[in-house]
């Protein structure tokens, strides 16, 4: 619960203390969390403080679904006859099926929309305290940074070109987990796009409707998703104006077609 004045606050003097005690930490801001990774303590109870895997939200398991309210399955995860990334060489961990790093991605996902929801009534309660500098927060830092929300997809046309250098797909890897040299080289001429632009998350906070950590929630899993597209096609979508804003069709209408069809129609 947010305070809603300092006088709630008993001073403890812990400011001062805290930082002559502190000690630098290097972070390894490239190497996944154990719940992606096969063989780690992801598979095992225990939780985080005890070796063994993270602690989940605790939600009825249907939440799992597409936003048309079927129900999520394994079969759709699967991509030329693969349910999970190819092991190393290629990547540098062996990393869980697509399934379950989805059901670990809308976890996340879960997490950022309490987020979300906390800064979204410190907005609707003090606007003239913050103005639109908060918008521009949520959206560049809060959404976009959020750690590990992404699945990246492919276009058809992006596969084809990855298709040239190596017999692969990078179907939910990011470029650094990639260690085929040529596909290392090639993966950064490539355009990462989100297919509903930042914006969109941030001007939710101003529409009219109350909203809550459900809703949130919803808005993520059914808008936000990742895919690396041709050069061409990103100059097509803003020539387009579909830029910092675009219909829902806006791919269709652009021809833009997704390798992984199955797997991305069954993410909302």
């Amino acid at each position: 619960m947010i305070a809603k004045n300092v006088t709630d606050f008993v001073w403890a003097g812990i400011g001062s203390s805290i930082r002559q005690n502190w000690v630098f930490t290097q972070l390894h801001l490239n190497t996944r969390p154990e719940m992606d990774i096969r063989g780690e303590g992801g598979d095992k109870g225990g939780g985080a403080d005890k070796g063994g895997g993270a602690e989940l939200p605790f939600f009825n398991p249907d939440i799992y679904r597409r936003c048309n309210g079927e129900k999520l399955s394994q079969d759709d995860f699967i991509v030329d006859g693969r349910s999970g990334p190819p092991d190393p060489p290629l990547v540098r961990s062996p990393l869980k099926s697509y399934y379950e790093l989805y059901c670990n991605v809308i976890s996340r996902m879960w997490h950022l929309a309490n987020t979300m929801k906390t800064v979204y009534d410190i907005y609707t309660t003090n606007r003239p305290l913050y103005s639109d500098r908060l918008l521009a927060f949520v959206g560049n830092e809060l959404v976009r940074e959020w750690s590990w929300k992404d699945f990246p997809f492919t276009s058809v046309a992006a596969q084809k070109i990855i298709e040239e250098v190596a017999p692969y797909t990078v179907t939910g890897l990011f470029n650094f987990e990639v260690t085929e040299r040529t596909l290392q080289e090639l993966l950064p001429k490539l355009h990462y796009e989100h297919w509903t632009p930042i914006s969109f998350f941030r001007d939710v906070f101003n529409m009219p409707n109350t909203l809550t950590v459900q809703d949130f929630f919803e808005i993520l899993v059914c808008n936000y998703r990742v895919v690396r597209i041709t050069k061409e096609e990103n100059i097509k979508l803003t020539n387009m104006h579909f830029g910092q804003w675009r219909p829902v069709d806006a791919y269709e209408q652009a021809g833009i077609q997704i390798y992984e069809k199955t797997m991305w129609d069954a993410t909302f």
